[in-house]
């Protein structure tokens, strides 16, 4: 088997250490391994958006120490992937183009490769904004899109003489990644993203599809959940997965209720009212997944949560609570603002930092309204009425209130007091609870560190030593605004 992969950053941590447990596995196979890299070519990347020489060295230099412990490494084939015609070298570097809004910068698309949506999912996840302003960021845009269009004419030129049984890539949606997937599906070449799994302990899979593809992640959830050998233990295994989540247990990402008491409610709870608690999301993650939640209510998670508002501001026995994600604690624009702005008597905010519990908040209320978040399925889970007025990974499962429009979901608010089947929640959290592949060659010590082969993988200490003196860290400043420019 001729298998290929593509790295084009290592800094992130356990992605480039599971592309080499996979390297070695191909090896031990006797398959043949080609390995692609960049070597500072790339005008930008998720790992280096600033174009910092420094962070480029770094890069190499994990890339170079990481495949040194493979075993057999002198049978891979080792490249540097750009490989650019002068025509295509001279298109890049006089690449300038602009956009009035983040929509028509996702609209955009180079021989039908969705590449602006890809930019403008790299440039939300940058600015945690789920709107940039896309004229102040058209510099960073045009060094994105001249990343993005390296990659494209490099393997487009490079598969075409040179087909792999399999194609290995991290996560797919970055702006510099997202050609190779769609390359690959243009020329039907079978490909698997790497990513994390269930914990730190695992990594996953997908199989031609990104693994933000709900509508697949779903098939995965029932697939999982029918071909489960041990039947009886499927429920034991996802109610430990509720309980992990409810306790605070790290599993594949931090936790956000660490810092929570465990009994605290708002000082204006009343318990003689109908309460409807609302947890939204970080509106930016899933405007930065892309184009795969589009059967929403509302357009966004603001314009839900002020119709709520507005519809039952009225309704005197009747409160609202609007739970603010902790992710989006300091973050600053005009979705999370505009919450604050909304006024009704009996509507209430709890800050991201707030203490007060957010599975107290489940456990008293009368109905949970989400977007999409894990929270939504979770309150099914724990019995209680789960609105969901956005696509999500378990919006089939037949776990939650899906309405169709606004008037169902008056209804609902007004009236709803049954949890829907149960069933939906025990396939999801099954699932979650052990998805992925265990780690054979790489030791998690935290989600962000570990050893590979039971060495820690880090760029040479030279680097930090002499690139931060004073007499050198401005030219290699100056350096990387140049190259960033020109390169």
């Amino acid at each position: 088997m001729k298998v290929f992969f593509f790295e084009p950053f290592t800094l992130a941590i356990p992605h480039y250490e599971t592309a080499l447990e996979l390297i070695q596995n191909h090896l031990n196979k006797g398959d043949e391994v080609n390995f692609f890299y960049c070597n500072a070519g790339l005008n930008f990347c998720e790992a280096n958006y600033t174009h910092s020489l420094q962070t480029c060295l770094k890069c190499i230099s994990r890339r170079k120490n990481g495949l040194e412990l493979i075993e057999g490494r002198e049978k891979i084939k080792i490249s540097d992937f750009v490989n650019l015609s002068g025509d295509e070298k001279k298109l890049i570097n006089n690449w300038n183009i602009s956009f009035k809004d983040i929509n028509e910068l996702k609209a955009y698309q180079y021989e039908n490769i969705d590449m602006g949506m890809a930019i403008a999912s790299s440039l939300i996840s940058i600015h945690r904004d789920p709107e940039p302003d896309v004229t102040k960021e058209a510099y960073m845009i045009n060094r994105m899109f001249k990343a993005a269009l390296k990659v494209y004419f490099s393997f487009k030129r490079l598969l075409q003489n040179n087909t792999p049984d399999l194609f290995y890539i991290f996560n797919g949606r970055f702006s510099d990644i997202r050609p190779v997937v769609r390359l690959c599906e243009i020329n039907r070449i079978n490909y698997k993203i790497h990513e994390r799994g269930a914990n730190k302990n695992k990594y996953a899979l997908y199989e031609n599809h990104l693994p933000h593809n709900f509508e697949a992640f779903q098939q995965l959830v029932n697939n999982n959940w029918n071909n489960a050998s041990g039947s009886n233990d499927r429920y034991q295994v996802a109610e430990a997965f509720y309980q992990a989540r409810k306790s605070g247990k790290e599993q594949s990402w931090h936790s956000f209720v660490t810092n929570q008491e465990e009994d605290k409610l708002p000082s204006t709870w009343n318990s003689g009212h109908r309460n409807i608690v609302i947890f939204n999301s970080s509106e930016d993650e899933f405007a930065a997944i892309g184009d795969y939640f589009q059967k929403k209510v509302f357009k966004t998670q603001l314009e839900g949560i002020r119709f709520i508002a507005s519809a039952l501001k009225e309704k005197n026995d009747i409160s609202v609570y609007v739970r603010v994600h902790p992710n989006l604690t300091g973050i600053n624009n005009a979705t999370v603002r505009d919450i604050y702005k909304i006024k009704a008597a009996n509507f209430h905010i709890i800050e991201p930092t707030s203490s007060i519990s957010s599975y107290k908040l489940i456990d008293m209320c009368d109905a949970v309204v989400t977007f999409g978040s894990t929270v939504g399925v979770e309150s099914t889970f724990w019995g209680k009425p789960s609105i969901l007025l956005g696509d999500s990974f378990y919006k089939d499962l037949k776990a939650t209130y899906n309405p169709q429009d606004t008037d169902s979901l008056r209804e609902l608010l007004l009236t709803v007091n049954k949890p829907m089947d149960k069933l939906g929640a025990y396939q999801y959290g099954y699932y979650l609870n052990g998805f992925g592949i265990d780690f054979e060659l790489y030791q998690a010590e935290g989600l962000f560190e570990g050893k590979f082969k039971g060495v820690r993988i880090n760029p040479s200490p030279w680097i930090n030593k002499y690139s931060n003196l004073k007499i050198v860290k401005p030219i290699m400043e100056y350096i990387s605004r140049v190259h960033a420019e020109k390169h």
